[in-house]
């Protein structure tokens, strides 16, 4: 990876970071955290680039003009302390990250406890059994409103859009779609809560 980062000096960085993965045979998609990173590293490296322009001139001028010497005892002082700080930088950062931020993988899990959601859930089940008006026509948003019951249709056999978990909830995207509906409709009327019902395609 050093070699490699040596020769990519000479070329874009859009063009280095793929080259780099692939030659560690990483995932390709991780350039995408390169991406978000750089927003907080391109601070740095207008920070660098400064330094090593001043570094080049002022350095540059004292070593032709005889001002300035190379210590070796000062370049291996600085030279254990950058890699000391460097490395527990790391070290702290990896840390850091561990204990906020779980890498365990889960997904295996969560699609082997998946259930197709051909039955209603309990709530749903409740409310058509209380409700006399469970298939009548379509309602306003007034009439929504004022009953404070929100009933949504979901396809049962459309796994990952609407599914049991393995608490027997039911959830998915459409659910997630329409959850975040019943909220935003909460906001904008003056009901103090909503009644989740989900219905079947039948």
């Amino acid at each position: 990876m050093a070699v490699n980062g040596l020769i990519s000096l000479f070329g874009s960085v859009y063009l280095t970071v793929p080259m780099l993965l692939d030659s560690l045979e990483l995932p390709a998609d991780l350039f995408q955290l390169y991406m978000v990173s750089s927003l907080l590293t391109s601070r740095f490296t207008s920070l660098l680039a400064a330094m090593n322009i001043f570094i080049l001139a002022v350095g540059g001028t004292a070593m032709l003009t005889g001002l300035a010497k190379i210590s070796m005892s000062r370049l291996m002082v600085y030279g254990t302390g950058t890699t000391l700080i460097f490395g527990a930088t790391i070290i702290g950062s990896q840390l850091l990250l561990s204990s906020m931020i779980s890498s365990e993988y889960v997904m295996d899990d969560v699609v082997r406890n998946m259930r197709i959601a051909n039955e209603l859930p309990p709530a749903a089940l409740e409310y058509r059994e209380r409700s006399t008006s469970a298939t009548s026509k379509p309602r306003s948003i007034t009439e929504i409103h004022e009953s404070g019951v929100l009933r949504v249709g979901f396809n049962p056999n459309q796994i990952p859009f609407s599914y049991f978990n393995a608490e027997g909830n039911l959830v998915g995207f459409d659910v997630d779609m329409m959850q975040e509906l019943a909220r935003d409709m909460e906001k904008t009327s003056s009901l103090s809560h909503t009644l989740w019902t989900m219905w079947s395609k039948d």
